[in-house]
């Protein structure tokens, strides 16, 4: 799997499909749209803590600000040790307004824009 690639095929259904006139194509091998899950249940709260827990920031009254004080090069470290630890695909609302995968089948995706995928 191809991290750029498949940040192509996730900005194909974000925004609901409404790439706002700003690419005209994409080119995605080793790429394809991948499954995620929402922002707000528990297999994502659970990634976000045990990051929390990785980093020492678990006893602070606001964990976001405590993450992000964190030293760039101790997080890059513990990224590159952990595999999928800490990363998790989620949908936001927003950018990701639903699952890719739902985009996909509803139709929510950028019309007009040529695609090269394999």
């Amino acid at each position: 799997l191809s991290a750029g690639a498949a940040s192509c095929s996730l900005h194909m259904v974000a925004n609901g499909g409404d790439n706002e006139g700003l690419f005209q194509g994409i080119w995605a091998e080793s790429g394809a749209l991948q499954h995620a899950g929402y922002i707000d249940d528990s297999i994502s709260q659970g990634v976000y803590d045990n990051l929390v827990a990785a980093v020492n920031c678990t006893g602070t009254s606001d964990t976001l600000q405590c993450l992000r004080e964190v030293d760039g090069a101790a997080l890059e470290q513990l990224a590159g040790n952990s595999g999928t630890d800490f990363w998790l695909l989620t949908s936001d609302g927003k950018f990701l307004q639903d699952l890719p995968q739902l985009e996909l089948v509803h139709g929510h995706v950028a019309h007009n824009v040529a695609v090269v995928q394999g």
